[in-house]
Order: structure tokens, then C-alpha cells, then sequence
């Protein structure tokens, strides 16, 4: 890189790990380094089948951007690269979203651990609560982005699992549409990712920044519903 390549790295940096919605800019910037970075992994990993499939590389360089925002405050300007850097942790980071090795326990369990409390009335299907405000932004920003059908279902079906308390909602999800558990993990987090970037570069879908989850949505939705019935 050359010394204006450095300056800009910094710069990006320094906002990186000020500014939540930096990690567009960033991955625009650096997006293709870190396709390389995760690819280079992949296969270190022993999974080439992923290092080949370009919207699987995709959702995980998003992860990488993240995991990389999470720790910029710490990286220093002159040292190696931020994703040489933060190269031991990319590798655990990639090895967990894959499902390497134990991390198919210990992802689900983490996505219990984060998921909102336990939900009733599981029959309930979101499109039942389209009159909800926020629920109504919701489908409409699932239909914005670049999703297909099956992984708005998928996505859908593996945050109501995870909400209703299902120990592992990827394979419960992965039984139901002959996926794997991992594959079904890996359309989560580039749906949820998707619907983190339109709502913070969209003003209209901004309400939906702490709604990424759709299990979060028909909570709200629900909260809403009964405060109009006592009303």
C-alpha cells in the first residue's frame, strides 16, 4: 500500500471505530481484500465449497468488517493491516459461522443467549401481524433487499425457533427446508446483515435497527397489540 493508501486506511479506521454505520464504507473500501482474507481461511479451514461460493464469502466478509469494527479502537496506524492483525480472531470468527469443529452447539447457544424472551402462541405468523406498524416495515424491508423467498422463510422460521426456546433452531429449521445446520446460520446472518445496512443508510427503515431479529418484531408487534385491547 502506498503512503496514501495508509492515510486512507487510518482515516477509515479512526471512523470505524467511532461511527456504527463506518463498516458500509468500509466494506465498499475494502471489500475485496477481505473476500481474499476470508476465502484464504475457508480453505485453511478445509471447506473450498465455501471458498467458491461468492454470496456465502459475501455474508462472511460482513462478519469479518464487524468483528474488525468491534476492535478498531485498538489497531494502530504503521502496524500490519487490520485484517492481518485481527488474524487469529477472523479465524476463530470464521470457524464458529461455518460450524467447524464444536461450533454448532456453541452458535446456537448464543443465539438463545441474545434472543428476546420466550414467545407464546408460536401458530402466529408474521404476515398475521402486517397491520402492525413496525411488522408492516418489516416485510417491506425483507421485500427491499436482494432475498429470495426461501431465505425470507428460512430467516424468518429461524428467529421464531430461536424465540419459542428451541435448543437448535438451526437444525430444526435446516429438517424443515433440507438444509444444512450451518447453511441455515449462514442465511440468517446475511439477512439479518442486510437489514442492518438498509436501516442504517435508509432513513425510513431506521425503526428496524434494533428490530433485525424477527422475533424482536412480533414482540413489539404483540406488546402493541395488547396496549391497543386494554386501551
Amino acid at each position: 500500500m502506498t503512503a496514501n493508501d495508509h492515510d486512507e486506511l487510518t482515516e477509515m479506521m479512526s471512523l470505524l471505530a467511532c461511527r456504527e454505520t463506518a463498516v458500509l464504507a468500509f466494506v465498499a473500501a475494502y471489500g475485496d481484500r477481505l473476500r481474499t482474507v476470508v476465502r484464504s481461511h475457508l480453505r485453511r479451514l478445509g471447506r473450498p465449497d465455501l471458498a467458491r461460493d461468492g454470496a456465502e464469502v459475501d455474508g462472511l466478509v460482513w462478519d469479518v468488517a464487524v468483528f474488525i469494527q468491534r476492535h478498531a479502537g485498538s489497531w494502530r496506524p504503521g502496524g500490519a493491516l487490520p485484517w492481518n492483525w485481527a488474524r487469529r480472531g477472523i479465524a476463530s470468527l470464521l470457524a464458529e459461522a461455518i460450524g467447524h469443529a464444536r461450533a454448532d452447539l456453541d452458535v446456537d447457544q448464543l443465539d438463545l443467549a441474545l434472543a428476546p424472551a420466550e414467545l407464546t402462541g408460536d401458530d402466529v405468523e408474521l404476515d398475521d401481524l402486517a397491520g402492525v406498524p413496525i411488522v408492516s416495515l418489516l416485510l417491506t424491508a425483507l421485500d427491499q433487499i436482494p432475498c429470495s423467498r426461501r431465505d425470507r422463510q428460512v430467516h424468518v422460521e429461524y428467529r421464531r425457533q430461536c424465540g419459542a426456546g428451541d435448543p437448535s433452531p438451526s437444525s430444526t429449521v435446516g429438517a424443515q427446508f433440507g438444509l444444512r445446520s450451518d447453511h441455515v446460520r449462514q442465511i440468517d446472518r446475511r439477512v439479518r446483515a442486510k437489514l442492518a445496512a438498509l436501516a442504517a443508510t435508509d432513513q425510513k427503515f431506521a425503526p428496524l435497527a434494533d428490530l433485525a431479529w424477527v422475533t424482536g418484531a412480533i414482540r413489539v408487534a404483540r406488546r402493541a397489540i395488547q396496549v391497543e385491547v386494554a386501551a
